[in-house]
Parts: structure tokens; sequence; C-alpha cells
């Protein structure tokens, strides 16, 4: 949900352009920074307990595959609804806190700058003709084995790398922001 300065037509794109250009600014200035808690981390965390969970409880397929559909929908809308929850409760304080929440929600789903520092630490040894310092730092983020490649196919695997996280990181979040705005 976005939260509008005003009530008008107007003021809704307005206040979509603030908070997805608040938002690209910020990851591509700040990013993710390794030391903070990341919602993903924490849906990591709830998907490996409700796992564990479901497998010490339920011995069955068909239950255990119910627990995971259960898991699945409860993971994808509890977030939804704790965003939406936080959105809320930020309103109630100040709309312009409000918007902030929701800059560094959306940034939060943006991973610009970090296929761009992976795809960086891949050319800057690449550059120098060091094949292992490059290999090594393509190893990781690509799910390949990387001892054996050679420049061209190092080059190759970055670029599908980026261009394959590039919808993950960038379009997708891009995409149901806008459909969450509408």
């Amino acid at each position: 949900m976005i939260t509008v300065l005003g009530g008008d037509n107007g003021s809704v794109w307005l206040t979509l352009v603030v908070i997805l250009g608040g938002a690209a600014v910020l990851d591509y200035g700040v990013g993710d920074p390794k030391t903070w808690l990341h919602p993903v981390q924490c849906m990591g965390w709830t998907i490996a307990k409700g796992s564990n969970l479901i497998l010490h409880r339920w011995t069955g397929p068909v239950a255990r595959r119910w627990g995971g559909v259960i898991l699945g929908f409860g993971v994808i809308f509890g977030s939804g609804f704790l965003a939406w929850g936080l959105v809320q409760i930020t309103e109630q304080i100040s709309p312009l806190l409000a918007i902030a929440v929701q800059i560094m929600g959306v940034a939060s789903c943006f991973a610009g700058r970090s296929l761009a520092q992976a795809a960086r630490s891949v050319m800057l040894p690449l550059q120098s003709q060091d094949l292992t310092a490059a290999r090594q730092a393509l190893g990781q983020f690509v799910g390949r084995d990387t001892d054996q490649l050679n420049e061209a196919e190092i080059l190759r695997a970055t670029v599908e790398s980026v261009a394959e996280n590039t919808v993950d990181g960038v379009t997708a979040p891009l995409f149901y922001a806008l459909v969450g705005a509408a």
C-alpha cells in the first residue's frame, strides 16, 4: 500500500515516483549492507524452522505436501501483511515516516547495486589477467564450477548471471511495486 500525500490522483502518482525513485537512489547509494538484517533472511529462517516442524510432525507425503503449501502461503501472505501493517502503523505516526518505510521496503527488494558489485568483483581481476581471482569471485555468485573456465567463459557466466538476476533483483520488484500501487 502506498501512503499518499494529499488525496487526488496526481498525488498518488507523485508519491509513487517519490517511493520508487527514493528506493532506487537508496539501493544505488547504500545497497544491502552485509551487517543489516535483510527481510529475506527472516523469510529464510521462517522457512527453515517451518520445514523442520513439518518434517518432524508429519510423516506422510500428502500431509507434508499440504504443510509445504501452508508454509508457502504463510510466508508470502505473512510477509505482505507484516509490511502492510508496518506501513499502517507508521502512517498513524507520520505520513512522511510511512513513505520513508516504504522507500526502505522497496529498496530492500532491489539488488542493482549488489549485481553491479558482483560483476565488478569479477571484472577487476579479469582486467589484470588474474584468472584465478576472477574465477574465485565468480564462484561467489554462480552455481557452476568455475575452476577451469577461460576468460571468455568467465565473461559469459558473469553476463548470464547478472542478466538472470536482474529479473529477480530489479525488474520483478519494480513490476510488483507498480502493481501494488495500482
